[in-house]
């Protein structure tokens, strides 16, 4: 009977220990997985002293996409100053990555001595009505787009006040020689990339804020991996969407 006794006493503090471990697996940080946020449910703002775009939410069908099925973007997000925020809670601090996902970012062609034109301005030229940034060879740059890095771009990415280094590089595109508007609205608004960036984020809310510094580019989502949840509360940007004009 002693001996029965002494068993059973073994036999529950074993499962004791057992189940303590499933407890502490349970409440342990989660797996790393993506959690995406839309760019126009984020907080939108213009620059203070506001002279030219508004930022507007627009619908554009990506390249090779379904014309049925457009995406929304941030787009007239080009004025020094503007910013998109994220306001995100963690539940766990981790590091993460996240990936920026944009279309056009608008410097555009580089030239033989590594000057980079604005797309605006190069718009303008092959339209008739601009003329090339000083100094920037158009015969050079060969009608193309060339790819540009993440620092190329005009953007600064900041979490919780802190600069975040963004890395990758958009695709070429070729220009068609004397349609800017085709440009603009082919290149700029079409053609998506992704710049990443790894960030660290701490429990409980996180301030994620993409500024313009020069000239800008049309913005589609953020996607962070990490080992923690994340939560968004979306923002009613419904003032800002654009109205879709009649096609052809």
């Amino acid at each position: 009977m002693k001996k029965l006794k002494i068993l059973t006493m073994v036999t529950v503090a074993a499962l004791a220990v057992v189940l303590a471990a499933m407890t502490l697996v349970g409440c342990g940080q989660p797996a790393a997985q993506d959690w995406v946020f839309e760019a126009e449910n984020a907080i939108l703002a213009d620059a203070e002293e506001q002279t030219e775009n508004t930022i507007k939410i627009q619908e554009r069908v990506e390249a090779g996409q379904d014309e049925t099925e457009p995406t929304k973007i941030v787009g007239y997000f080009a004025t020094e100053g503007q910013t998109i925020t994220w306001k995100i809670k963690s539940s766990h601090a981790c590091t993460a990555t996240l990936k920026l996902r944009l279309s056009g970012c608008l410097f555009g062609a580089i030239d033989k001595d590594g000057n980079i034109a604005d797309l605006n301005q190069l718009a303008g030229v092959l339209m008739g009505w601009g003329q090339a940034p000083e100094g920037f060879d158009m015969d050079s740059a060969n009608g193309y787009l060339h790819e540009l890095k993440a620092e190329d771009c005009g953007l600064n990415l900041l979490v919780n006040g802190t600069d975040a280094t963004m890395s990758g590089t958009l695709a070429a595109a070729k220009i068609e020689t004397g349609s800017g508007w085709a440009l603009m609205g082919t290149y700029s608004a079409v053609s998506f990339g992704e710049y990443t960036a790894e960030i660290n984020l701490k429990k409980g809310e996180n301030t994620i804020v993409l500024e313009v510094v020069s000239s800008g580019a049309n913005v589609d989502k953020i996607t962070i991996n990490a080992a923690s949840k994340l939560t968004h509360t979306d923002v009613d940007n419904s003032d800002r969407i654009e109205e879709q004009q009649p096609q052809g």
